[in-house]
């Protein structure tokens, strides 16, 4: 950048006289200067950033009386301004208010940093219980039953005794004809289809009478038990009978 290029235009006569006026008054007091140069500062200019820089902090933004001017252009309220009218109305306004040559800083407050929100931190679920397994019952093996025996179906008691009736009527008409091995036979028959019938006493008696008459060595036995097992039977007389008849041996 050339010499000719930092060069200030001249001032107009309005502006010119303003500032002899102004050099003429008493000097006010230093905090009122400082206060009214800022206040022309912010209306007159924004704050500009200088070479170099880029945010934060103070920049100079224009030199006084005999300060060097900064290069390239700056933009000012949506419009650009040139370097040396900006010099112009920032010495001017030095001038007016007592401020001596030098840089001028204009504090720019400093970047605020956006305030993030705390995160909303959903709180966690509770614990769940772990699941409760149900072990299944044991079934216990189907138990085979023996098949059900069938059921005789009991005889009629009229029936039975007819039957035994008929069997023992049979032994007694051998008896009659002397044939005691008939006899023996039926009775025998009789005692295996029959071993709890009612007609018991009866063939017990035929049996004794039938061994009698075969004369038989086991009859005086066979009538001794049938006393003492039917000791008030109505075939005993027969029985006793039988017994005084049989031959001696």
């Amino acid at each position: 950048m050339s010499e000719q290029d930092h060069k200030l235009p001249p001032l107009n006569d309005d502006l010119a006289a303003l500032l002899d006026a102004a050099r003429r008054e008493p000097d006010p007091p230093a905090v009122a200067k400082q206060r009214v140069h800022a206040m022309i500062m912010a209306t007159v200019l924004p704050p500009l950033v200088g070479p170099g820089q880029d945010g934060g902090g103070a920049g100079p933004i224009a030199g006084g009386a005999g300060g060097a001017a900064t290069g390239g252009a700056v933009a000012t309220g949506g419009a650009t301004m040139a370097p040396a009218v900006k010099l112009a109305l920032v010495a001017a306004a030095s001038a007016a208010v007592g401020v001596g040559a030098g840089v001028l800083y204009v504090a720019r407050p400093a970047p605020v940093a956006p305030v993030e929100a705390p995160a909303v931190v959903a709180p966690a679920p509770p614990p769940q219980p772990p699941p409760v397994v149900v072990a299944p019952t044991p079934v216990p093996p189907p138990v085979e039953l023996p098949p059900p025996k069938p059921l005789i179906a009991p005889r009629p008691i009229a029936d039975t005794l007819a039957a035994e009736q008929a069997l023992l009527e049979r032994a007694r008409s051998a008896l009659k004809t002397e044939d005691a091995a008939t006899a023996l036979t039926l009775l025998r028959e009789h005692g295996e289809r029959y071993p709890r019938g009612r007609l018991v006493e009866e063939r017990e008696a035929l049996r004794v009478l039938a061994l009698f008459q075969a004369e038989s060595a086991d009859a005086a036995a066979a009538a001794a038990k049938f006393r003492a097992r039917f000791q008030h039977s109505i075939f005993l007389p027969a029985i006793e009978n039988a017994a005084k008849q049989a031959p001696v041996n």
